[in-house]
């Protein structure tokens, strides 16, 4: 997921291309998929399979002006920076590139629209820099060999000011285009998706290119900000009035969040009993609740006879994140209270216009601990729990994303309610798998049975319409390819087996109405059928008759249950 830089936006409207190519050309831009981190890698390998296992390319995105541009306002947008890889076949006909952001970054940059001659188009274009840097190798050799020594100028060219093709996310479109909705309500203000209701978060102030306190959500650790830009799912854009174009989200696999923790302090959360066994290894979904909300930032809330009592770091995600949404409405919102004032939050407490507010830096008067806030996965696993004694974080979990605290006894996982994420039976005590260590099959068996609480789809995103500059490629036969051959790969043991491939899972989330910001009737998207819908806070169901049936989703049939909510 992703950083946006806090200094160098810049207004880069002069010169953008923003009527798409769709004459025959070669090469071919086949697919221009931004978004989340948790997809960013397999999606990349897919392609260069797609292609031949040809040629690839990896660096990061930098400098002024140079990103993925939101279109619709590039005066007061910032540009969106991360990593990038580009895959190319060798005959230099096929073309395929994928940004590293965040989910609702690509939500917005796939689903924000603008009308150019009278087609609605995503909002999102490639900037790349003026010189290519040096190959970055930001996906591991041993996965698909050395990047390439260069980029062929015809590649460039034809990816240099691309449209965005496809969206990458952890949460489903109605569930971010609420929260961004919630984000820029006044504090307090009561915001309704439907059957439930939530306070604003007060993000109120106008578009700035450079962060504002109401504008962009801040870093607590660097220079990090994100900022809060609207979209919406269907009808007319909030920005240029375009009719939003109808999507369609492919699954791609069922990840899980962990809980994760900086064990360095002996006497703290790596504390052991005289047998030498952790202490602090379970959480219920009370006590988290009771620490990411503030209420008690102390191991005390871990609430284990003979532990130490030490002030805790807990830190939080900026809250248009996937993950953020996905912990806040299966864990801290979790169960729906009402009215608004009673309800459990990440952001209780927090006004960001107030000293301590944005960035989040509060010290809870109850245990002597602090919240603070990281910007993106990076941030949150490789800066504040990597270098903070006792802290305590959340992360979708891919091998990749959690590398820098692997096989690290100084680092560890929790359970929830009792139950292990990863493994059956918390077999290594918290420490997290290192890549090769374990195939699929021995893999989230308690998520897939609908015992782990916390998880959620990953999906790739298009409109329903063919990729600019390739009238016979259509966006959705291109997300359908790479979702096959993501959950092939991860099947044959040819990528990590970072997610559960969707064509294997055998249960979902209930999918709702969220009010406004659903175009239609819920759909859970059982066996044949089109999702749609909210689902972020919906029941887990069985896609069989029980949960010990093992249905897969993608061959059941019926509608499954509807509009059920925690």
């Amino acid at each position: 997921m992703t950083r946006f830089q806090k200094l160098g936006a810049v207004l880069i409207a002069a010169g953008l291309s923003l009527i798409p190519n769709f004459a025959t050309a070669a090469p071919t831009v086949q697919f221009v998929g931004v978004g989340s981190s948790a997809i960013w890698q397999t999606a990349g390998i897919a392609a260069w399979e797609l292609t031949g296992k040809a040629n690839h390319y990896t660096f990061k995105l930098s400098g002024t002006g140079v990103g993925v541009v939101d279109s619709r306002n590039t005066t007061s947008i910032a540009p969106a920076q991360g990593a990038i890889w580009v895959v190319w076949d060798s005959a230099v006909s096929k073309i395929y590139a994928g940004v590293n952001l965040d989910s609702n970054v690509g939500n917005r940059l796939e689903l924000g629209t603008v009308s150019v001659s009278g087609a609605s188009v995503p909002t999102g274009i490639l900037v790349l820099p003026a010189t290519i840097p040096a190959p970055g190798a930001l996906i591991s050799s041993t996965l698909w060999g050395a990047d390439a020594a260069s980029i062929p100028t015809a590649v460039v060219t034809a990816l240099s000011r691309a449209r965005v093709t496809h969206g990458l996310t952890d949460i489903r479109p109605e569930n971010g285009a609420f929260q961004t909705a919630r984000a820029t309500a006044a504090l307090g203000a009561t915001v309704s998706d439907g059957a439930h209701s939530y306070y604003g978060l007060g993000y109120t102030g106008a578009l700035t290119p450079t962060p504002s306190v109401t504008n962009w959500i801040e870093s607590t650790y660097s220079s990090a900000a994100f900022q809060v830009v609207k979209f919406s799912t269907h009808g007319t854009d909030p920005y240029t009035s375009a009719t939003i174009p109808s999507f369609t989200a492919f699954r791609v696999g069922i990840s899980p969040i962990v809980l994760i923790g900086n064990r360095s302090n002996t006497a703290g959360l790596g504390a052991k009993n005289a047998g030498g066994a952790y202490y602090f290894t379970n959480l219920t979904s009370a006590q988290v609740q009771a620490l990411w909300d503030g209420n008690t930032d102390n191991t005390s809330e871990f609430a284990v006879a003979g532990a130490p009592s030490v002030p805790l770091t807990v830190v939080l995600r900026e809250f248009l994140s996937g993950t953020y949404n996905t912990f806040e409405y299966q864990a801290i919102e979790s169960p729906y209270i009402a009215p608004p004032a009673a309800q459990h939050s990440q952001e209780s407490g927090i006004n960001p216009a107030n000293t301590g507010g944005n960035p989040v830096n509060i010290t809870s008067t109850n245990g002597g601990g602090v919240r603070k806030r990281v910007i993106g996965t990076g941030e949150m696993v490789g800066t504040a729990v990597f270098g903070t004694a006792d802290a305590i974080g959340y992360t979708f979990f891919s091998f990749g994303n959690v590398s820098k605290i692997a096989n690290n006894p100084t680092y560890g996982y929790f359970k929830v309610n009792g139950v292990d994420p990863l493994l059956p039976n918390y077999a290594t005590n918290g420490l997290l798998p290192v890549t090769g260590q374990y195939t699929i099959s021995q893999l989230f068996s308690n998520v897939a049975s609908g015992a782990y609480p916390l998880w959620s789809d990953l999906r790739i995103v298009t409109y329903n319409y063919g990729a600019p500059g390739s009238p016979t490629q259509s966006n959705t036969t291109t997300a359908a390819a790479l979702v096959t051959q993501i959950q092939t790969d991860i099947n044959a043991g040819t990528q990590f087996p970072d997610f559960i491939p969707f064509a294997a899972a055998t249960i979902y989330r209930s999918h709702y109405a969220n009010g406004t910001y659903t175009n239609g009737a819920a759909s859970n998207g059982l066996g044949s059928a089109t999702e749609n819908g909210g689902d972020v806070d919906g029941t887990i169901e069985p896609c069989g008759t029980t949960f010990a049936a093992q249905t897969k989703c993608s061959t059941v049939t019926g509608a499954g249950i509807l509009n059920a909510r925690n």
